[in-house]
């Protein structure tokens, strides 16, 4: 069946609504060594910013060997003062995530703000509750 033209703009304007309120930061995660699963504490003192960008697989998914591994993931973001034309300035700022993993540990500015494992796999964690354009 084909989509009538009605439909084909509704599709469109969900798509530019979504690109207004979410974006991929897949790509901007770094990546720390990797360590054996008895390490398990941040890794606070390393130089985060030497750490290589993690490379997504195919389905553009951040993935590690099984086998008990921990991985520690950091990124930082900044706040544009628009994005797509529109202000941001004052609004809030969340992060969804998802895993598949024994146990996952989320900090925001070294503090520990979530945990999970693979029944608790997703969550969406308020970053800012009013962005300021420029600040990390």
């Amino acid at each position: 069946m084909t989509p009538s033209p009605i439909d084909t703009d509704i599709d469109t304007m969900l798509s530019r609504l979504r690109g207004l309120s979410q974006g991929s930061v897949q790509g901007g995660w770094r990546r720390a060594p990797e360590t054996d699963a008895a390490t398990t504490d941040p890794p606070w003192q390393q130089d985060w910013e030497c750490w290589p960008r993690s490379p997504l697989n195919p389905r553009h998914h951040i993935a590690w060997p099984a086998g008990r591994v921990c991985l520690w993931l950091h990124q930082v973001f900044t706040w544009p003062s628009q994005r797509q034309g529109y202000p941001l300035a004052g609004q809030a700022a969340y992060l969804g995530l998802r895993w598949w993993a024994d146990r996952a540990e989320i900090y925001v500015e070294g503090r520990l703000v979530h945990s999970g494992d693979l029944f608790d796999c997703w969550t969406r964690l308020p970053l800012t509750e009013r962005v300021v354009p420029g600040q990390a």
